[in-house]
C-alpha cells in the first residue's frame, strides 16, 4: 500500500539528511514529502528551494516521477490484490 506523509526535520534519519538540500531557509525549516510503499521509502524530496528555482523544470522536477511512482505503486497493489 502507498502512504504519503509530510515531514518534518525532526523526523528524518541521518543518513537522510544528508542527501536533502540546504537550499533557502535550510533543512531545519523544510518540510519534506515522503512516499512509502510496502514499508520503504521510494521518495524522498524537500521543499528547501530558493524563490527562483521553484519551477517544474528546476527543483521540482521531480513531481512527474512521483506521480509515475504513485500510479505503478496503485498498479501493483491492484495486481496483489487480484483487483487489476
Amino acid at each position: 500500500m502507498l502512504e504519503v506523509r509530510i515531514e518534518q526535520f525532526g523526523n528524518l534519519e541521518p543518513d537522510e539528511l544528508k542527501k536533502m538540500p540546504d537550499n533557502g531557509s535550510g533543512k531545519r525549516w523544510a518540510s519534506y514529502i515522503r512516499m512509502i510503499h510496502d514499508k520503504k521509502t521510494i521518495l524522498l524530496v524537500s521543499d528547501a528551494m530558493q524563490p527562483e528555482d521553484a519551477t517544474f523544470r528546476r527543483n521540482l522536477d521531480w513531481i512527474k516521477d512521483a506521480l509515475l511512482k504513485a500510479y505503478r505503486c496503485g498498479i501493483e497493489d491492484g495486481a496483489t490484490n487480484g483487483k487489476a
